[in-house]
């Protein structure tokens, strides 16, 4: 998968889980860039305005946490293969003695 694929993998995952509203006068001045990502994720909706920062911070936030996990998955990948080395190492030194 290349990096368009990627980013379009996840603004459609953004797109199922929090939908565009029109919000009333009110509500902007209520929520608009009032509430952290979880909670507009929790609610589902979001107001709709071109270009949204509302839904441009869900986007930014899932993106940044699927890269952490990709790196923690790196990372416990790459602590597996030493500790398989290191592993295998001391058993060759066990069949030399």
């Amino acid at each position: 998968m290349n990096s368009i694929e990627f980013a379009k993998e996840i603004v459609n995952e953004v797109n199922k889980k929090v939908k565009r509203v029109y919000w009333t006068n009110e509500e902007i001045d209520k929520y608009f860039a009032r509430r952290s990502a979880k909670e507009k994720i929790d609610d589902g909706k979001t107001g709709f305005m071109n270009p949204c920062l509302d839904l441009t911070l869900v986007l930014h936030i899932s993106f940044h946490l699927i890269i952490l996990n990709m790196i923690w998955l790196l990372k416990s990948i790459y602590q597996l293969k030493i500790l398989i080395l290191i592993n295998q190492i001391v058993y060759l030194k066990i069949l030399i003695l």
